[in-house]
């Protein structure tokens, strides 16, 4: 078995790692708990077909990190304290993961892949048609 460089723990061990990403996520959302809050509001808006702006596609019902990021930094001249605050903005409930992913457009980002996202929790009872593929 491959050891850390710490060398007390394992290199590789699926629950820890789990466990370590949690805690990460949530070190990263406390720091930026005002903005994060913000984020996923924005995320939750452009689910609903408010603020699409941007040089993105649309999916009704679902966001990607790039949507949010451009509409955080570019519209609303936000940036979060930590860059991987970005991150934590989809890991709470209500948010799931489509199985889909989109390519950033961030120079920075190397065109690395982003989750599409899908909310499914604390839309109003009047947005329930956003969360299906149905086209009115």
């Amino acid at each position: 078995m491959a050891i850390s460089r710490d060398y007390n723990r394992p290199l590789f061990d699926r629950e820890e790692a789990e466990t370590a990403k949690q805690a990460g996520i949530g070190l990263v959302e406390s720091h930026n708990e005002r903005w994060v809050d913000r984020a996923r509001a924005e995320g939750l808006l452009i689910c609903q077909g408010k603020n699409h702006t941007g040089p993105f596609r649309y999916w009704r019902g679902e966001v990607y990190g790039d949507q949010v990021r451009h509409r955080m930094e570019e519209e609303l001249h936000w940036k979060p304290d930590h860059r991987n605050a970005y991150g934590s903005v989809p890991h709470n409930e209500g948010w799931i993961f489509t199985g889909r992913r989109h390519k950033s457009t961030v120079v920075k980002g190397h065109s690395n892949e982003q989750k599409i996202w899908r909310h499914v929790g604390g839309l109003t009872p009047e947005r329930e048609d956003l969360l299906t593929d149905e086209e009115e």
